[in-house]
């Protein structure tokens, strides 16, 4: 732990911890606004999860690290690996279940199944159509079998997935669309996908799509530039320059593209070079963040040091804690990380 120093205001000593400050006081108002962080900066949850692929191409693997009270525990498999890999894991908001694409291409680059499968297509996630959604229970004995929910690829948790009965989305290439499906807790029950919404302006070359929270809008990728697209009647239209890998926040308004990117729906513009690198993944409560710390654009679908962050608005912008970073893994891709307001049962 850090010294602790003591800065003198007015006749009073005030403590300030490095490792551990907070700016909701009147002392720090000149350099905050309203919206900004009002908790104190831990450099890890006391209760948590953290979710991620481990590995490289074909055999990338889900794992999941516990923390409990403040310590973050040895990683363990969260279900047996499928046979072109698993990726793109998201945590529920409620920390029970994480939803993730399965590769369903054939092991073999030469393989094709009706002319579709071409190249290593088992191995690269830009092959959107070779993806199956699945989700895992996480809050009981692992590893665990998975449920398929249905064909798709880059899935995303509905904003009531923090209760009993949770509606997962996921993109369909093939369609240019959107399906979701409700998922119940009792019974570990999964129905059949359903039609959400098309997307617009969609053609064949689109991809990077991913649904927000509310259901409302989509984030995705069109001629190498990521726009923000409204479903369902919502009529909203941004366009964000160049990007990748978009990942929304819970509250459907902030919205990570890479590389290192974050973006205001509301008032329409980033906050600049203050995200992570690529593969990026946020709490629900919006207080932690994970992405890998380097990258290389030869080896996309390979590992890289993966890191944890704390997370929170500075003078309006959405920041990473960049000097609280702690190592999760070295071959680490696709994060999520979930805090509990409490420990968890199991």
């Amino acid at each position: 732990m850090r010294r602790m120093s003591l800065i003198v205001i007015a006749g009073f000593a005030v403590p300030v911890v490095a490792t551990a400050f907070i700016v909701s006081s009147g002392l720090w108002k000149d350099r905050q606004d309203a919206q900004d962080i009002d908790h104190i900066i831990d450099p890890i949850p006391r209760h948590g999860v953290i979710t991620y692929s481990e590995g490289d191409t074909d055999q990338r693997t889900l794992f999941m690290r516990k923390i409990i009270n403040g310590k973050l525990k040895d990683p363990c498999v969260i279900t047996p690996k499928g046979k072109g890999g698993d990726i793109m894991g998201v945590i529920s908001f409620d920390g029970r279940w994480l939803a993730f694409a399965r590769n369903v291409a054939p092991a073999d680059p030469e393989a094709t199944i009706q002319g579709q499968w071409k190249g290593f297509e088992n191995e690269d996630y830009h092959k959107f159509h070779a993806w199956d959604i699945h989700v895992v229970r996480i809050d009981g004995d692992l590893p665990a079998e998975s449920i398929k929910v249905g064909h798709g690829y880059w899935p995303s948790w509905g904003e009531d997935s923090g209760n009993e009965v949770k509606t997962l989305y996921f993109g369909n290439f093939e369609e240019g669309a959107v399906y979701a499906a409700t998922i119940h807790d009792e019974g570990n029950r999964v129905s059949e996908p359903y039609f959400h919404a098309q997307v617009p302006d969609w053609t064949a070359e689109d991809h990077h799509m991913q649904v927000a929270p509310d259901g409302q809008k989509v984030a995705i990728r069109i001629n190498g530039e990521m726009y923000i697209k409204g479903i369902n009647g919502n009529t909203e239209d941004q366009i964000m320059r160049k990007g990748c890998h978009p990942s929304w926040m819970a509250d459907s308004k902030w919205l990570f593209i890479a590389a290192s990117k974050f973006w205001h729906v509301e008032s329409g513009r980033r906050s600049g070079a203050q995200g992570g690198k690529y593969h990026f993944g946020s709490s629900s409560n919006m207080k932690w963040a994970m992405s890998i710390t380097d990258f290389d654009g030869n080896r996309q679908n390979c590992g890289f040091n993966l890191c944890l962050y704390p997370m929170g608005l500075v003078k309006g912008r959405m920041t990473l804690y960049r000097d609280l970073a702690r190592q999760i893994s070295s071959k680490g891709s696709w994060p999520d990380v979930h805090e509990f307001a409490e420990p968890p049962i199991n």
